[in-house]
């Protein structure tokens, strides 16, 4: 039996402590790697990012299972953050999150754009859906899809 395609809900500063909880447990690949890592300092700057009017909670059977952030201005769409819980991945949501997303950035005649980190692998599912690589830093790679 297929599962019901992920609804979005606005999201509230009530929803930070989930959204906190889902972003360390997606990225401890990556911050158990870093020498200084300070979770403490790391989760305050979290929280100054965590804009409710730009972020959507990820909602499935009822229950949150991710969120995502997307700022819009006159010249782009932009991908801040997207983050689903582990046993949620790998089940088409992330993709279903992106089809959505590039149809509005089509619909609106605007570039989507992102930031990703570079051992993330979100990278191949990004370029499978035809965004390529614009620029990059020693941690990530900025990856765009223009509208068709």
């Amino acid at each position: 039996m297929k599962r019901p395609a992920p609804t979005l809900r606005a999201a509230s500063l009530d929803d930070l402590g989930f959204a906190g909880h889902v972003y360390l447990e997606t990225m401890r690949y990556i911050t158990d790697q870093l020498p200084d890592f300070d979770e403490e300092q790391h989760m305050a700057r979290f929280a100054e990012r965590f804009v409710p009017d730009e972020v959507s909670m990820v909602v499935a059977d009822s229950k949150d299972i991710g969120w995502l952030q997307v700022a819009e201005t006159d010249d782009e769409i932009f991908l801040k953050q997207m983050f689903l819980q582990p046993a949620s991945q790998g089940q088409g949501t992330g993709s279903s999150l992106l089809v959505d997303l590039i149809a509005r950035a089509r619909q609106a005649n605007k570039p989507l754009r992102l930031g990703v980190v570079k051992i993330n692998p979100a990278v191949h599912l990004y370029q499978r859906f035809g965004f390529i690589i614009t620029s990059e830093d020693d941690f990530k790679y900025y990856m765009e899809k223009r509208p068709e």
